[in-house]
C-alpha cells in the first residue's frame, strides 16, 4: 500500500512528541507498505484571522513531497557550530541549576529564535502543485489536528486522522481567548469528524474525551491504536539482557520526565519529593522548559535534592540509560493524551509511581502497579517513601513490560486491524 503521512515540518523542532509518534507509526508500516512524507504550505501564517481554513481560495497553497524521513529524526543539519540539537546537561545542587538557568535563559532564547529561523532551511521539497496525484496513494495520514486542510477538499482518497489528546479540546471550549493554536485543533476536529474516513486516537481516553467533547462524532468511525514507541524501543525484543538487572545495581535515584510543565505536576513535586530527600542521591531530569521562567525557579529554590543531573534535548540513549540505572520514574502528570515515558520507563526494568487517572494508571503493569490518589494528602509521601524503598525484580518487568507493550506491534497485518469498513 502506498501511504502519504502529511506533516508538520517544525514537528522535528516544536512537536516532539508527535514527531516520535509518526516515526514509530511509520517504522512499523514501512515493512510492508511505502510510505512518503508530505506537506500542504498554504503560504501564509498559521493562525491569522483572515484565513478561513475551509476556503481553498482564501489561503492558496501548494503541495510538496519531503525528500527524506531522517528529517523528523531532529538529526539532519544539526551542524556542530550551532549545536541545535545536542544534548544540554547541568548537574549540581538545586541552587547550582537555579544559577545556571537564569544565566543560560536568555541563550537559549536565542538559539530557540535562531533553531526557529532555520527551520524553512531543513527539509528538501519535491514541488507536486496545488492538488494532489490521487493515483500516486492508497491512504492518506493526517498526523496532527492542527495542519491546514485545504488541499485534502473534495480528495478521494481515503484519509486517517491522528488525534493525541483532549487537552486542546478543553482550552478551545471552556476558554476560548485561550490560543489560536487550541482552535487550530478544533478546526481540524471538526473536519476530521466530517471528511475522513476514519480517526485514531492514541490511547482509549484520549477517544473517550473527544468523543465526551463531539458527541456528534460516530463512534464507529474511531479505533484506538496500541501504544507506539520510539523506534529504539523496538529493538528491546531481541536484547537478552537490561543495562541494570537486579534492584541492588539501581541507583537510590528517581527520573523526571518533561517535568517543566504545571500539567506535569511541576508545581507539587517538590514538596513531593521531601519524603525521600535523605535516602535519594540524585534526580534525573531529561526534558527542556515548558513553563514560565518564575515558575521554573521557584521549583529549583524549592526542590529539597542533595544533587540533580538534568538533560535538555535528551537523546534515545540517554533517556534508556536514565531509566535502567534509576530506582523509579515519578510521573505525577495531570493530565496525558498517552504517557508514553510510563511505558519506556518499565520496558528498560524501572518501575513508575503516578497519580491514580487515566490513562497513566492503565499502562504500569499490574504487578508493579503503584498510584496517588486523586488528593495531594499526608498519605502521598508515605506512599512514595515505600515505593522508593521496596526492591522488585527489574529484569522480570522489564520482559513483561515486552510482551505486553513490543509483540503486538510485529503483527503483519497491523494497519488492517484499524481500518474502518
Amino acid at each position: 500500500m502506498r501511504i502519504g503521512f502529511i506533516i508538520d515540518e517544525s514537528c522535528h523542532q516544536h512537536h516532539v512528541g508527535v514527531r516520535n509518534y509518526c516515526l514509530s507509526l511509520v517504522k512499523i508500516l514501512q515493512q510492508s507498505h511505502t510510505i512518503t512524507f508530505l506537506t500542504y504550505d498554504v503560504n501564509q501564517a498559521r493562525g491569522e484571522a483572515e484565513c478561513d481554513s475551509f476556503k481553498e481560495s482564501s489561503c492558496p497553497g501548494q503541495w510538496y513531497a519531503l525528500s527524506s524521513a531522517s528529517v523528523l529524526g531532529g538529526r539532519v543539519r544539526s551542524s556542530s557550530s550551532s549545536g541545535q540539537f545536542a544534548e544540554q546537561v547541568n548537574c549540581g545542587t538545586p541552587q547550582q541549576l537555579l544559577q545556571a538557568f537564569s544565566q543560560q535563559s536568555a541563550v537559549m532564547l536565542k538559539a530557540s529564535e535562531k533553531l526557529s529561523e532555520s527551520s524553512a532551511s531543513a527539509f528538501h521539497r519535491q514541488a507536486l502543485g496545488v492538488t494532489l496525484d490521487e493515483s500516486a496513494y492508497d491512504l492518506l495520514v493526517l498526523t496532527a489536528p492542527w495542519l491546514p486542510v485545504q488541499g485534502l477538499m473534495g480528495c478521494k482518497v481515503p484519509v486517517y486522522s491522528l488525534i493525541y489528546d483532549s487537552i486542546p479540546n478543553t482550552q478551545t471550549l471552556t476558554k476560548p481567548q485561550f490560543s489560536v493554536f487550541a482552535s487550530l485543533h478544533q478546526t481540524g476536529f471538526e473536519w476530521s469528524i466530517q471528511n475522513a474516513q476514519g480517526i485514531w486516537f492514541i490511547s482509549h481516553h484520549s477517544q473517550q474525551e473527544f468523543l465526551r467533547f463531539f458527541p456528534h462524532c460516530s463512534a464507529e468511525k474511531t479505533r484506538v491504536l496500541p501504544p507506539l514507541l520510539p523506534q529504539s524501543y523496538l529493538a528491546l525484543q531481541q536484547q537478552s539482557a537490561s543495562l541494570v538487572s537486579t534492584w541492588e545495581e539501581k541507583e537510590p535515584a528517581l527520573v523526571l520526565a518533561a517535568p517543566f510543565d504545571i500539567r506535569k505536576g511541576l508545581a507539587f513535586i517538590p514538596q513531593l519529593l521531601e519524603s525521600v530527600a535523605d535516602e535519594l542521591e540524585t534526580l534525573y531530569i531529561y526534558g527542556n522548559q515548558r513553563c514560565s521562567k518564575s515558575e521554573m525557579k521557584h521549583f529549583f529554590k524549592t526542590l529539597p535534592v542533595k544533587n540533580i543531573h538534568w538533560v535538555g534535548n535528551a537523546s534515545s540513549n540517554t533517556v534508556h540509560q536514565l531509566f535502567a540505572k534509576s530506582r523509579g520514574l515519578l510521573f505525577p502528570s495531570i493530565e496525558e493524551g498517552l504517557g508514553l515515558p510510563i511505558i519506556e520507563a518499565q520496558l528498560m526494568g524501572t518501575k513508575v509511581l503516578t497519580l491514580d487517572k487515566s490513562p497513566m494508571r492503565e499502562l504500569q503493569l499490574p504487578q508493579w502497579q503503584t498510584t496517588l490518589g486523586s488528593d495531594a494528602t499526608i498519605e502521598w509521601g508515605k506512599v512514595l517513601k515505600d515505593w522508593f524503598q521496596t526492591p522488585y525484580n527489574p529484569e522480570m518487568l522489564k520482559q513483561t513490560a515486552i510482551n505486553q507493550f513490543v509483540a503486538p506491534l510485529a503483527s503483519s497485518n497491523f494497519l488492517e486491524t484499524y481500518f474502518v469498513p
